[in-house]
C-alpha cells in the first residue's frame, strides 16, 4: 500500500507476542497465529508465524482477530477486516470498523504490549 492511501499513523511493533486470527469464512474458516507487524486505527500489517499464510489465503478473505495478548486484548479481540494486500507471509488487513479508543489511550496500550515507535 503506498504513502498516499494510508489514511492514519501506523504504530510499528517490535514485538514477539503471538496474536490469533480465524481467516476465511463457514467452512473454510482456518485458524492462524501472526506476529503484528503495526497497527493503525484503521488496519493492521501482519506477518504469520508459519512463515507462509493459511492455504486460500489471499486478498478479499475476512479475519477475525481471536486473540491479542494484555493491553491490546479489548482493543482487538472480536475485530473483523479483509485482508488487502498479501505477500506471502506478510499481508496488509483493512478493519471494517475503524478502532475507537482515542489516540493516548491506544498509544500508551500499545507501548505496554511490546515496544516500537509511531510513524507518519
Amino acid at each position: 500500500m503506498s504513502e498516499e492511501q494510508r489514511r492514519h499513523e501506523r504504530y510499528e511493533f517490535e514485538s514477539s507476542h503471538v496474536f490469533s486470527m480465524v481467516v476465511g469464512e463457514g467452512t473454510a474458516e482456518q485458524e492462524a497465529q501472526f506476529f503484528l507487524r503495526n497497527l493503525s486505527f484503521s488496519g493492521m500489517m501482519i506477518e504469520f508465524i508459519s512463515g507462509y499464510g493459511p492455504p486460500g489465503v489471499d486478498k478479499g478473505c475476512g479475519v477475525a482477530v481471536t486473540h491479542a495478548p494484555g493491553a491490546l486484548e479489548d482493543v482487538l479481540v472480536a475485530t473483523r477486516g479483509i485482508i488487502v494486500w498479501n505477500a506471502g507471509a506478510v499481508c496488509g488487513v483493512c478493519f471494517e470498523k475503524q478502532l475507537q479508543e482515542c489516540t493516548p489511550s491506544i498509544r500508551e496500550r500499545m507501548l505496554t504490549a511490546g515496544g516500537g515507535s509511531w510513524t507518519d
